[in-house]
């Protein structure tokens, strides 16, 4: 797909239907678990004749809405309680999907955008660059373009020894270092992952391996670093 440079609750809040209209109107469904980053975007959205019929402020809700409610648009958070953003994207990809899935978020835009392009997401935006750009991803992914401006920008000057460590995580190993900073036990990442405990371990001890952490306050300071946590 070609590229372009463009410049909470914890429950779902689900909005009753509105009148049939002959012409039709875009759906949407908003993933996110600040509530002001809820209200922005609905509005957003709103303005630009996009109908937003549903919020949801964990990632496992979302996923179940999106896959229930099939939007044409979704907006997502990369982190939120329970499962990711980046989970949520791949899993419904896997499902079938093929809403417009914009992920939206102000962490790692480089490490997390690549991790979302992977997965399947149309476009990434982050929230240090303004919401607006929401539209222009969207507009992007309608003229059949994915949306990730600043990997273009990435390519040109300097990458950092800890960005190309940050590259060489697998999927896995993300899902593994997302758990992990979020206080997570390795037993509850295998029942969470479906895998047993060895594996999460190998996982866990190649990421560290691979970021060069000899321990979880090092593994911290280093997400801290690069906007990973």
């Amino acid at each position: 797909m070609s590229q372009i440079n463009e410049s909470t609750e914890s429950n779902c809040k689900l909005r009753g239907g509105g009148n049939a209209h002959s012409t039709r109107i875009d759906t949407a469904i908003i993933i996110d678990d600040h509530p002001m980053a809820m209200l922005a975007l609905e509005t957003l959205l709103n303005k630009n004749g996009i109908d937003v019929i549903n919020k949801c402020g964990q990632g496992e809700e979302g996923l179940g809405q999106l896959l229930k409610m099939r939007p044409d648009i979704a907006i997502i958070d990369i982190d939120m309680p329970g499962i990711s953003g980046l989970e949520v994207i791949g899993s419904a990809r896997i499902a079938g999907l093929d809403s417009i899935l914009i992920a939206f978020s102000a962490k790692n835009d480089v490490f997390y955008g690549k991790k979302c392009l992977a997965t399947g997401a149309n476009g990434f935006v982050s929230k240090k660059n303004g919401i607006d750009n929401i539209i222009g991803a969207i507009n992007a992914a309608r003229n059949g373009y994915s949306y990730f401006p600043f990997i273009l920008n990435s390519f040109v000057g300097h990458i950092s020894s800890e960005e190309t460590k940050i590259e060489s995580l697998s999927e896995q190993e993300v899902r593994v270092l997302h758990y992990l900073l979020k206080g997570m036990s390795i037993g509850t990442m295998a029942q969470t992952m479906k895998i047993n405990v060895k594996t999460v371990s190998t996982y866990k001890f190649r990421l560290m391996q691979k970021l060069d952490c000899s321990s979880l306050i090092e593994l911290v300071n280093f997400a801290a670093r690069n906007n990973i946590t």
